[in-house]
């Protein structure tokens, strides 16, 4: 576990409770950068002796998010800007190809994806796509369960796209056994999962549980934005779907960078970072990093409620399931009270995130806290803090106290006038 004083961010005392949203690029994801945004500038794609060194350092980027992911040919990871663009490639080009195959025009996705896959999705339902697409209701932990999928499986159903964890309860999907569920109904089936926040905090095995689509996202783990990758199932990849010979269901098209599934020149520097930051994943993943991380999220919901008077209590709730979802996330409810009152009085000292979005004194409960059941009156004072590398237990003592602090005062307030 790094110290503060090895964090990578010194310009403020406030304490960053936003994992989640973004992380800083670490310190040596940076120095292994450095070479290639100055003497090793070179194209990777030139045979001249300037395109050497930045070659041979986009291959080790590659096997190192291979080897992070437990896959045996890394040609199967494409570098893109980030999840969005893989995600984007990956269901457009999909679905089109697999309709254009007569495998079918149904697509199923879940209420609590990634705007990412939403949004897309939603493009592929209007006219005049005109695909058909099945929302699944996740449980009031937010899980999906294999027996909605079973139910909503069709014979024209030919792409899923259900994520592994979600970022805003950290619930964790049981994404072996539905995509298990999909290849036993019709092995045509083409199954996405957007990995976003598990990867570096939990095993994403895509082989192994026979995904044929997994994205990553670089600023997830410490490597800069602007940079991801997406893992294609090297049993499809050659077949009409992703044939980067023809390009001709290509999302961009131009020359033959990444195997001709991505063109555009490569941004050396910034796979690098992704590389150093997926070999520093490994690590964390091998030592069990995540225990530390898991503990200090416990402990920062303990000091909340233990630094709480016990009669506001029966007022607060977790969301997401209770021991299955990822280590360092803790979405908390507040009920009765407005986010927007609490985090006026705790962004001086601790950045979070937010359950809801408060316009003209209207609340907009978050769509994820919706699905999974979650009342406005809950759902609007709600917290998600999440933890990582440069967390220290001094930091979520305080911010205990000062999330503790905030809440009480509200709720003296509130109820002192009932």
């Amino acid at each position: 576990m790094s110290s503060q004083s090895s964090q990578p961010f010194s310009h403020t005392n406030i304490i960053y409770l936003d994992y989640n949203a973004t992380t800083p690029i670490d310190k040596e994801v940076a120095k292994a950068m450095w070479p290639y945004l100055t003497e090793h500038f070179g194209n990777a794609s030139s045979d001249h002796f300037f395109g050497r060194a930045p070659k041979l350092a986009l291959s080790k980027a590659r096997k190192s998010i291979a080897n992070l992911i437990n896959v045996d040919d890394d040609k199967s990871i494409i570098f893109t800007s980030g999840s969005t663009e893989a995600i984007n490639h990956i269901l457009r080009v999909s679905a089109f190809n697999q309709r254009d195959k007569g495998f079918g025009d149904h697509i199923i996705t879940t209420r609590i994806e990634h705007p990412a896959v939403l949004e897309t999705v939603k493009y592929l339902e209007r006219k005049p796509n005109n695909f058909k697409i099945t929302y699944l209701k996740p449980d009031k932990y937010g899980m999906i369960k294999p027996e909605e999928l079973q139910k909503a499986l069709t014979p024209k159903t030919m792409l899923i796209s259900i994520m592994h964890s979600n970022n805003e309860i950290g619930t964790i999907n049981p994404i072996k056994n539905l995509c298990k569920i999909a290849k036993k109904h019709n092995k045509n089936i083409l199954f996405h999962s957007d990995t976003s926040q598990s990867i570096g905090k939990i095993p994403v095995y895509p082989q192994q549980w026979n995904i044929d689509f997994i994205t990553i996202a670089g600023h997830k783990i410490y490597a800069p934005k602007g940079i991801g990758a997406m893992y294609i199932n090297p049993e499809i990849k050659e077949k009409e779907c992703f044939n980067g010979d023809s390009q001709e269901y290509n999302l961009l098209f131009g020359a033959k960078q990444e195997f001709g599934y991505r063109p555009g020149t490569e941004n050396i520097a910034y796979c690098v970072g992704l590389g150093r930051a997926a070999e520093q994943s490994i690590t964390a993943l091998k030592f069990d990093h995540m225990a530390t991380i898991r503990y200090l999220r416990d402990l920062l919901y303990e000091e909340i409620m233990s630094n709480i008077p016990h009669k506001y209590h029966n007022k607060i709730r977790l969301n997401g399931h209770p021991y299955i979802k990822l280590p360092n996330t803790l979405s908390i409810s507040f009920g009765f009270l407005k986010n927007i009152q609490i985090t006026k009085k705790i962004f001086k000292y601790v950045a979070c995130s937010t359950g809801a979005a408060c316009h003209s004194g209207d609340v907009k409960l978050s769509y994820v806290l919706e699905a999974c059941g979650v009342s406005i009156n809950y759902g609007m004072g709600t917290l998600r803090l999440s933890i990582g590398r440069y967390t220290t237990e001094k930091d979520i003592m305080l911010a205990a106290k000062i999330i503790a602090s905030a809440v009480t005062e509200l709720y003296s307030k509130q109820f002192s006038k009932l």
